[in-house]
């Protein structure tokens, strides 16, 4: 009975925090974000609706392809998958800045036999792990001759991303050949997890590794063999301790996959101790071997430089956000010894929760779930993101394109935490009688659940990426509630028969209204700006040590780069320098396709330069005209030969690793939606409704 009751207490919270999780989904967006993104989702009426029509055509359409077509289109969704991969490969570029920068230029500069660390790591030494990761898969290119890793990594990402699905319906096939179809089906078309390909970090080797161990525990439960279940387990519980190793928060599965089998009937205590023993060395060893091949590469820990962790906490219940990270609470009394500054910032929580009081609390904490699980598209990470042609003629587009994929998949996102939650609710129900593998599979998924939403919701700092881990449990009980509902709806028939019809003009009324509501907005002005061009980001946290100083009567120029598309705006920063130094400087943008240049009017403050800069090929050429050397936080050095931008040359002579850091934007005001695609979006759901009942009507005939 303590068993049972553990597994009834865990799933009734995962029911709490996927009920949660739907209502925002329905109904919120992310609050407090400063761009104003959100400005283009549409409204819960649209979504509800939108959802219900995808349940009723999914219904009644797989109902009427037959086996045989159901082979055929399944080939068909496959070629159709990867070409979308193709695509988004091909045309989607995120230039790496923060986090990503940091990563993937010490990577380089770990390859290049560079082990001086950047102080950013000494602060944030939980991504020293992922950085040795990369520079230890992206060495080999290097023997070939590869010296720019950002346009491979989203191709071995996404790689990472396919191999886990594949892994993981490929076991499925033990449970059920007909649940390894959907969830292949759902896994693959679900988009906005594939954004992440683009973001070269650990979050998507996290996941592809989550898949794995999900996989590998299918297995260890589908055999009888013990040494297949040993075999299994080791494989589950290594990949686990990698996971662990280089995504920190992967603990949080590891804790739910041993509380999983902890509880489970279905290992004998040989196996159960044998399975935690081996979840906990396989992460110790991870973590030991790593800070092994720390030292090898030369990082050692200064624990008084590391943030405090209270301060991702603080961040998290500061009253004027949403308990998204925050530039000022980012550094917070910096300018103290860490002891010292780690109080402080605990004075200054136990503040804020008594600031927000009781009431408060549960409305920060709502504020918190709408931030982190409201969108299905990730809203925050983005930021930067390019769309080239030929699917996109103007940078300035990217936005309302992504919040159409956004508003495309919202309601895709609604059904699969519905259907989640019908999964849970089934085994509550009927946890006696259900298939054991999917039991444990779903006590593994609710603990993992809990876990990602308590942590961040009641602890932690929240962001949509964070949400990421939660994603193979998600796809893999929507898979298998999409079997449970199609199953129960055939066995109810005259039900379905009798109340299809209320939900449809249910559906509809949800549609127009959401038209009606909606519409009028459809107009409103608002701006927006597009990534045209990126050569580099700012390294916040080095003091100043990268810049270069530019001699006196010394010419720096980058070597020829190209514009995909028009820009309006050239962001360049000279504005920390005084007049007299500006005029020791002549900047000139020399368009080389055409031999024309364009001489910059440098002035103090300024950071961008509006313009029409044409698709075309540039140069930019930095002059030092006087006697006195400058220094400025546009010229760095990087000391890798993996620049993000042009290479550049001082007096016509190469310098490994000099970086100038410049932009161009396409800023457009344009109308919040465009009415076509708004209308779009609506009728399409109506098709979908209008499809569901022909198809209904000639079954009926039938």
């Amino acid at each position: 009975m303590r068993k049972l009751s553990v597994h009834n207490l865990i799933l009734s919270f995962a029911l709490i925090a996927i009920a949660l999780i739907t209502a925002s989904a329905i109904f919120l967006y992310p609050l407090n974000l400063v761009d104003g993104s959100t400005g283009g989702f549409l409204s819960g009426f649209y979504r509800l609706g939108a959802s219900l029509a995808i349940l009723f055509f999914g219904f009644y359409a797989a109902r009427k392809v037959s086996v045989k077509q159901r082979k055929i289109y399944y080939i068909l969704f496959l070629a159709l998958a990867i070409l979308a991969q193709l695509v988004f490969l091909l045309t989607f570029v995120r230039p790496v800045y923060t986090d990503t920068g940091y990563v993937t230029t010490m990577a380089a500069r770990l390859i290049e036999g560079n082990h001086q660390w950047y102080n950013y790591f000494y602060t944030y030494p939980n991504n020293v792990n992922v950085t040795l990761w990369w520079s230890y898969l992206l060495t080999p290119f290097r023997w070939l001759g590869v010296t720019h890793y950002a346009p491979i990594l989203p191709w071995i990402q996404m790689l990472m991303l396919d191999l886990g699905i594949i892994y993981l319906s490929r076991s499925l096939r033990l449970v059920n050949r007909v649940l390894s179809t959907i969830f292949m089906f759902i896994a693959l078309f679900y988009i906005p997890w594939f954004m992440y390909a683009v973001f070269p970090y650990n979050d998507v080797v996290a996941i592809a590794l989550m898949m794995g161990v999900i996989g590998s525990l299918i297995r260890l439960l589908s055999n009888e063999s013990a040494k297949s279940k040993w075999l299994h387990g080791t494989a589950l519980m290594l990949m686990l301790g990698i996971a662990v190793t280089i995504r920190q928060n992967s603990v949080i599965i590891l804790i739910a996959l041993l509380l999983t089998i902890l509880f489970s009937k279905q290992f004998n205590f040989k196996l159960k101790s044998g399975l935690i023993i081996l979840g906990v060395f396989f992460s110790l060893l991870g973590t030991v071997s790593f800070h092994h091949f720390q030292k090898v590469e030369g990082f050692q820990s200064k624990p008084t430089m590391v943030t405090p962790s209270v301060r991702y906490v603080n961040m998290s219940w500061n009253p004027h956000t949403a308990g998204q990270i925050d530039g000022p609470d980012s550094f917070l009394y910096s300018n103290f010894p860490k002891k010292e500054r780690a109080k402080l910032i605990t004075d200054e929580l136990k503040h804020r929760i008594k600031e927000l009081g009781v009431l408060g609390v549960p409305k920060h904490a709502i504020k918190k779930i709408a931030f982190m699980f409201s969108l299905a598209y990730s809203n925050e990470d983005m930021g930067g993101l390019q769309i080239n042609r030929p699917l996109l003629k103007y940078e300035w587009e990217s936005t309302p394109f992504l919040e159409f994929i956004g508003n495309l998949f919202q309601p895709i996102y609604i059904l699969l935490l519905a259907l989640a939650m019908l999964v849970v609710i089934n085994v509550l129900k009927n946890r006696k009688t259900i298939d054991s593998r999917i039991l444990n599979l779903t006590i593994f998924s609710a603990f993992s659940i809990v876990g990602i939403f308590t942590f961040h919701i009641l602890l932690w700092e929240v962001r949509d990426r964070y949400a990421l881990p939660m994603l193979p449990f998600l796809l893999l009980l929507a898979a298998i509630g999409m079997q449970l509902l199609f199953g129960l709806l055939k066995k109810r028939q005259e039900t379905v028969q009798r109340v299809t019809n209320k939900f449809v003009l249910l559906s509809l009324v949800l549609l127009m209204a959401s038209f009606l509501v909606s519409f009028s907005r459809a107009n409103d002005r608002v701006s927006r700006d597009g990534f045209v061009y990126n050569s580099g980001f700012s390294l916040y946290t080095e003091n100043g040590d990268e810049l270069v100083t530019i001699p006196g009567k010394t010419t720096v120029e980058t070597e020829t780069f190209s514009l995909k598309s028009p820009s309006n705006n050239l962001n360049i920063d000279f504005s920390k320098l005084s007049k007299e130094q500006l005029d020791q400087l002549k900047v000139t943008l020399i368009r080389t396709d055409k031999h024309q240049s364009l001489t910059l009017n440098l002035k103090q403050s300024w950071s961008s330069y509006p313009g029409q800069y044409p698709v075309g090929d540039y140069r930019l050429k930095i002059e030092n005209i006087s006697t006195y050397p400058v220094k400025t936080d546009v010229l760095q050095n990087l000391k890798t030969t993996n620049l993000q931008g042009p290479n550049v040359k001082m007096n016509q002579k190469n310098v490994k690793g000099l970086n100038a850091i410049f932009s161009f934007t396409d800023h457009h005001d344009t109308t919040w939606i465009n009415r076509y695609v708004y209308i779009f979006l609506h009728l399409i759901f109506v098709a979908l409704l209008l499809i569901a009942l022909a198809i209904k009507r000639r079954q009926r005939i039938n």
